[in-house]
């Protein structure tokens, strides 16, 4: 629908390509948002990650197919890419932000509901699919209703409040160097906060990081 037909090789490779993107984007996700948590705020990070999500989805929703417009298209496989980087900074941003709004123990399954939800999601996207290639239920409207539930969640998010956490961070840190007669500065300069992170730790981290990938394209291609 979104590439060439006349190429059935290449229109394949580029559809498996989109689908590829979401996940391939979610490390840069990961840092992007995670650099943004930390200097802006949970709250705010959240409501970006939200945002994309609602923007991206509207996009696909009403996207024109490869006869209208050509390899213009292709523009699915760039919101395909921004939403695999909002999904990882969504989900990493509404844990933290949750591990530090709650205290145990209503801590410990509030934030392990995000990943019960993520399943719930996934078991309802699954059948989606299947409504779709059954029944021929529009995919578009199905892609609809997911702007629709980011609109909501961007408004119901944007009153939230900050973490407590977040913003006395910097003034109870502020405070004990004081206490300690220590000079920030000087503090900045340590060996400490200069030390480069290790690479193989760094690339291990990353192939254990991919493996859940490979578990839901498992799941999701032969057990189902």
């Amino acid at each position: 629908m979104f590439f060439p037909k006349y190429d059935s090789s290449a229109a394949s490779l580029l559809s498996a390509f989109t689908f590829c993107s979401t996940f391939i984007f979610r490390p840069l996700g990961a840092y992007v948002f995670g650099r943004i948590g930390e200097k802006l705020g949970r709250k705010s990070t959240v409501i970006m990650t939200t945002t994309l999500m609602a923007l991206s989805c509207i996009i696909i929703a009403n996207a024109p197919t490869y006869e209208q417009v050509g390899y213009f298209a292709a523009l699915i496989t760039i919101c395909c890419a921004i939403q695999g980087m909002a999904s990882v900074g969504e989900i990493v941003v509404a844990e933290l932000y949750l591990t530090e709004i709650t205290k145990p123990p209503i801590q410990y399954p509030v934030v392990s509901f995000i990943a019960v939800a993520s399943v719930i999601v996934i078991t309802a996207a699954l059948v989606i699919v299947s409504l779709v290639t059954t029944q021929g239920f529009n995919w578009r409207l199905a892609v609809w209703i997911g702007a629709i539930i980011a609109v909501v969640s961007g408004y119901a998010r944007a009153h939230l409040r900050e973490t407590p956490d977040f913003v006395d961070a910097s003034a109870r840190l502020l405070r004990k160097y004081e206490k300690a007669n220590i000079d920030k500065k000087e503090l900045k300069n340590d060996e400490i906060f200069n030390q480069k992170p290790n690479k193989k730790t760094t690339i291990y981290f990353f192939i254990m990081s991919c493996c859940l990938a490979h578990m839901f394209l498992l799941y999701l291609y032969y057990l189902w």
